[in-house]
């Protein structure tokens, strides 16, 4: 077994320069004691100790010992030792939605003006703004559901994409909402809440048994299923909505609909809860350095003003520092940028990140799509590379994240997101070419 672990290592390395002055003066201290007095020079060694007096070298070392342990304690506590990493939990939203559109052929129907699925869109902004504080997602659906958004904080994702939605790009003609619904709690048991909702928009007339059964499994998953309805006949839609603990209401122009989806009855046990997102980050063990100059405190108030004036320079923050290099003093940039990805501050998080991966889904999450897609060129993987996709189509080179799908899909034949925003990007291009 190895006394040292691979992974040790500092988090703030610069900080182990410190030790030098400790060095230097210890090393000082015993060449004078060493060298002795100036009578040295002028009087034979064998004379020597019948004129000077033995000043207790052995008295009067341990205070030099003991300020050279307490700055070498103190500078590798501020080094930041670490072999192991920890999960940092942050607040990312109590409650998740997912919103499931129904882009079936029968949604373009015009009984309700302009048609069925513009009022859908209409209700799904309706819907984010109600529910600007958590987390959203968006799936869209016919014979088979897509991932159009996946959960996020962000919804003006989901917002940019909504007028996009036609019917014409689903592939299908029927109407399958048990599917949707499954795909949607599986969207959901990723967050780790134990709830959610999710919102049915959809003209479904009748429900079949395994809609019922979809509802039911999604209800005992602790997620709650709701409907809004466009179509002339509800039942199925109620149905589907009791079977999944939730609420069933028709569209409105008014805000009734939305809010009655919204709440969620204590009869089910669905209030809000916090949810975590987990960044796994070193631990810094210097902390248990700091009880070292601690236990020599004492002794220093007591005789060594010494120590007390280099626990004093070693431990008490400037007055005027940079806020920023303290940070860098007590956490690394990865646990910085953590600590701002949660709290949304995302430009800054992304100067913060020395993690490529964070760095580039900071800089995403900013805007700055651009340097997102740098970043995600420069790393591995196909999760990466439809991360690039993403932030490509975002920044409005369609034909570049259109051929990185393809590169996605190559590899993921099965990859639903990608296929979903290939689909959806070719359309658009294809409208460009005909305008």
């Amino acid at each position: 077994m190895d006394l040292i672990p691979e992974s040790f290592h500092f988090l703030r390395p610069l900080w182990l320069g410190a030790i030098l002055p400790a060095a230097l003066l210890v090393g000082l201290a015993f060449r004078r004691e060493k060298n002795g007095s100036s009578w040295r020079a002028l009087v034979d060694a064998h004379l020597l100790k019948h004129l000077v007096i033995d000043g207790g070298h052995g008295r009067h070392r341990w205070p030099l010992y003991l300020a050279a342990i307490t700055w070498l304690a103190t500078a590798v506590a501020l080094a930041g030792p670490t072999w192991d990493k920890i999960s940092i939990p942050g607040e990312i939203g109590r409650n998740p939605t997912v919103i499931a559109l129904d882009m079936s052929g029968s949604m373009d129907r015009t009984d309700l003006s302009p048609s069925r699925l513009a009022r859908a869109r209409y209700e799904i902004f309706d819907l984010l703004a109600a529910n600007a504080d958590q987390q959203n997602g968006l799936i869209v659906y016919a014979e088979e559901p897509f991932v159009a958004v996946p959960l996020t904080e962000d919804i003006q994702v989901i917002e940019e994409m909504v007028p996009l939605l036609a019917t014409d790009l689903m592939p299908g003609a029927s109407s399958r909402p048990d599917r949707a619904i499954a795909a949607a709690a599986d969207l959901l048991a990723q967050t780790e809440t134990g709830t959610g909702r999710i919102i049915l928009l959809s003209d479904r007339g009748e429900a079949k048994p395994a809609e019922l059964r979809a509802a039911e499994r999604a209800r005992d998953q602790g997620f709650r299923v709701s409907a809004i309805g466009f179509g002339e006949e509800d039942g199925g839609l109620r149905a589907i909505a009791a079977a999944g603990g939730g609420s069933f209401v028709q569209t409105r122009v008014d805000s009734q609909d939305i809010d009655t989806v919204l709440v969620d009855p204590v009869t089910y046990g669905f209030g809000e809860q916090d949810t975590q997102l987990t960044l796994e980050v070193w631990n810094d063990a210097g902390i248990w350095l700091v009880f070292v100059p601690l236990l020599f405190a004492p002794l220093a108030f007591r005789r060594g003003w010494l120590i007390a004036l280099l626990l004093g320079i070693s431990l008490a923050a400037p007055d005027r520092a940079e806020a920023s290099l303290w940070d860098d003093l007590w956490a690394s940039r990865d646990e910085q940028g953590a600590v701002a990805f949660e709290e949304e501050r995302k430009a800054q998080a992304a100067e913060l990140f020395d993690a490529a991966d964070w760095r580039a889904a900071s800089l995403y999450g900013a805007g700055d799509f651009e340097a997102a897609a740098e970043g995600y060129a420069a790393l591995e993987g196909d999760e990466n590379l439809y991360n690039r996709a993403n932030a490509l189509a975002r920044q409005g080179d369609l034909e570049t994240a259109l051929a990185t799908y393809e590169d996605v899909l190559a590899s993921q034949p099965e990859h639903e997101d990608a296929t979903f925003n290939r689909d959806l990007v070719k359309s658009i291009l294809e409208e460009q070419q005909q305008e």
